[in-house]
């Protein structure tokens, strides 16, 4: 998941996004935790639809903290 996010030759968002609906809850947090440095209007949409159908409440926190956090960063 690292390397994905870390390559500048590709996009990683749609491949982050993909991840946060994976069936470990540990690689969905994780997933969520690096979208944290990519926010866009596209990625807190998708956030916010995961976060509705997010059951493990680990996952869910991370994502309100991503989501909190990219509200922060806009100008």
């Amino acid at each position: 998941i690292h390397q994905i996010a870390a390559d500048q030759q590709l996009n990683p968002r749609p491949w982050l996004l993909w991840m946060a609906e994976d069936g470990q809850p540990e690689i969905r947090r994780t997933a969520v935790s690096l979208l944290n440095s990519m926010f866009d209007p596209n990625v807190e949409r998708a956030l916010r639809g995961l976060l509705g159908r997010e059951n493990d409440p680990a996952v869910s926190q991370t994502i309100r903290q991503v989501l909190v956090a990219g509200r922060n960063q806009s100008p």
